[in-house]
């Protein structure tokens, strides 16, 4: 369900990769004031590149006891994360009480949180505590979180009622405060493993050759898909089937393990100190100095300026260098195609929500066998399209195009994952129709989940395979196609800010999820669109208006992406520009040595600047 849903790190860690390795060619970044040069973060998430300090000496024993001990690590929490939001939306129904509204829209938080909150990660470990420290700190809170998991769902009155008199058992007020602890820890938890456990496994790694390198990231993505599978078919079948207790109290050992991991391999670790600056930090600080001065001076500072950024340079009154301001402006280019991937990512999060509140009232029997399906392994048909795919377009069918001097770009592959994801949804949306018009028309089977009973439509719920292989096909356009824009279009030394845009899109995208959810049933009281029993509502109609959101989004992607420019294109039309010069030059028998071609192009690019400067204000 990222990074951080069910594909986000997937697809993610190959670019991390890569990534990486560019990231140790690079030598210089800028400092805190932006006056001056510092070596840059040798790795995507930042750290700097200040004198290590090794505890001792690793030989190749310790390097592979550190690979495992970080890739232990790392398994735990994906298996953490995943077994809590298999089947959160039934927990929340059926242990807690809660309608299915707020179920999804608890949901909904949790996976929106536990994406944003690594961005806090990044600034804490690259600040303050350094990789490894902030490892182990948000290990601990995780394994908090996890514990309190079992501890709140264990049925104390039924197995303690011939051992205390009278019987002890937790009030629904103390299981909901539980609950919502727990998942406070979890994702504060997440926000410092994820964040920076695979560039500080990567670290320790760094000397040994890429090879070794990639077969740490080629493990690293085995072990998600490992921790997504056990998840979605072991651990979610015990919970439906068996007990919550047992089924949450199989992650709280798995980071019980985790932090056993960490404590046998500290001898061996490669310590990345905090830096001096944070990439993030700094690059908000110029957001902010920019806002600030341009409200504050607005219509009383002269000169002209080409972006709003630019009120943060030395030049215009701020304190940073034009050189460090610049290179945030390059951002400011990226940042719409980033806002038009929220509805994109909300439509994704529908697998563990709204897909889950389907799949609940459908015939889950497996072929007539009495095998119940554990719901969440529906999130199968997901993940196998990003499993096969990702590899396939990018080994055969992209080269195969390349050969046809076809070379779809980063944003057409996005708009065509955009355009799946909405399909999804209107297969959605007639399949909750068909799923309603077979109970009216009394194709109605009884079904036990969790303990309780519920009326669900004879179909079988892996009728819902194609909306879910929609998703997860977009999906393989619009993450990897997505980071791979980011990284292309960004300055190398902001790869930080680069994750932390992925990161704050995917997370608001749930985040937008919860509010629509909530926001649509204000709107329609007594007939809700969300509604407690999605035999009697109109769900179908929730799923038409994010539809249509995702039709008018759909369209706004369009718009921003047929008037981007990519960076290759621009330093294209400016070799153009300059080889006009020369010819324009040439022609008027002048010498070409005689003139820096560069410099006079920019002074003609300031010229036709202050032009349209001037002519704007005397309008």
């Amino acid at each position: 369900m990222a990074r951080s849903g069910l594909s986000a790190g997937f697809l993610a860690s190959s670019e991390t990769y890569r990534k990486y390795r560019q990231s140790l060619d690079m030598a210089t970044t800028l400092d805190r004031e932006g006056s001056a040069l510092e070596e840059i973060p040798l790795l995507p998430w930042g750290g700097g590149t200040k004198k290590l300090e090794r505890s001792v000496s690793t030989g190749a024993p310790s390097k592979l006891q550190v690979t495992i001990c970080i890739l232990l690590v790392e398994l735990a929490e994906r298996v953490t994360f995943f077994s809590v939001i298999a089947n959160m939306v039934l927990f929340c129904t059926v242990e807690l009480d809660y309608t299915s509204a707020t179920a999804v829209s608890i949901s909904h938080v949790f996976i929106g949180m536990s994406l944003i909150v690594p961005l806090v990660g990044i600034w804490v470990a690259d600040s303050y505590l350094g990789k490894c420290k902030a490892i182990v700190i948000s290990a601990i809170i995780h394994f908090l979180g996890s514990a309190l998991l079992p501890v709140m769902a264990f049925p104390f009155d039924e197995l303690l009622e011939h051992h205390r008199s009278p019987p002890y058992s937790l009030t629904d007020s103390q299981k909901e405060g539980i609950f919502l602890l727990a998942l406070l820890f979890i994702s504060v938890g997440i926000g410092g493993i994820k964040a920076n456990v695979s560039a500080f496994g990567a670290y320790q790694l760094r000397d040994l050759g890429e090879q070794e390198l990639q077969s740490f990231f080629n493990w690293w993505i085995w072990l998600m898909n490992v921790a997504s599978a056990m998840a979605c078919l072991a651990i979610s079948y015990i919970q439906q089937e068996v007990d919550f207790y047992i089924g949450y109290l199989i992650p709280a050992v798995a980071m019980l393990v985790a932090l056993l991991a960490l404590y046998l391999g500290r001898k061996s670790y490669v310590h990345l100190p905090p830096s001096k600056v944070s990439p993030l930090a700094t690059t908000l600080r110029i957001v902010f100095q920019a806002t600030k001065n341009t409200v504050r001076w607005r219509g009383r500072l002269g000169g002209h300026v080409d972006s709003w950024l630019d009120r943060a340079k030395e030049s215009c009154g701020g304190s940073y260098s034009d050189t460090h301001v610049e290179m945030v402006k390059k951002l400011e280019r990226i940042f719409p195609v980033f806002l038009v991937q929220i509805l994109n990512r909300t439509v994704f999060y529908q697998i563990p929500t709204t897909f889950f509140l389907q799949a609940m009232r459908l015939n889950l029997d497996v072929g007539s066998t009495g095998i119940v399906l554990p719901i969440a392994a529906l999130n199968l048909f997901a993940i196998i399209p990003i499993l096969l795919l990702v590899p396939l377009m990018d080994r055969v069918v992209y080269p195969m195009l390349e050969m046809c001097n076809i070379r779809p770009s980063p944003l057409k592959r996005m708009g065509a994952g955009h355009f799946l994801g909405l399909l999804a949804i209107l297969v959605a949306a007639g399949m909750e129709i068909a799923r309603k018009n077979v109970i009216e028309e009394g194709g109605v089977v009884r079904q036990w989940l969790g303990g309780v009973p519920f009326n669900a439509s004879s179909i079988n719920a892996l009728w819902l395979g194609p909306q879910y292989l929609l998703v997860g096909t977009g999906e393989v356009f619009v993450m990897s196609s997505g980071i791979e824009f980011a990284y292309t279009e960004a300055p190398a030394p902001l790869s930080t800010v680069v994750m932390g845009l992925v990161g704050i899109t995917m997370g608001l995208g749930s985040l937008t999820g919860a509010v629509l959810i909530n926001v649509v049933n204000a709107a329609t009281p007594g007939t809700e669109w969300y509604p407690d029993e999605p035999n009697e509502g109109y769900m179908e109609a929730y799923l038409f208006l994010l539809a249509a959101l995702g039709l008018v989004n759909f369209v706004a992607f369009c718009g921003v992406a047929s008037r981007y420019k990519y960076v290759a294109q621009e330093e294209e039309e400016r070799e153009r520009d300059t080889l006009r010069l020369v010819t324009y030059f040439e022609n008027q028998g002048t010498r070409a040595d005689d003139y820096d071609y560069d410099d006079e192009l920019e002074d003609w690019e300031r010229q036709l600047d202050a032009l349209n400067y001037s002519l704007t204000a005397s309008l």
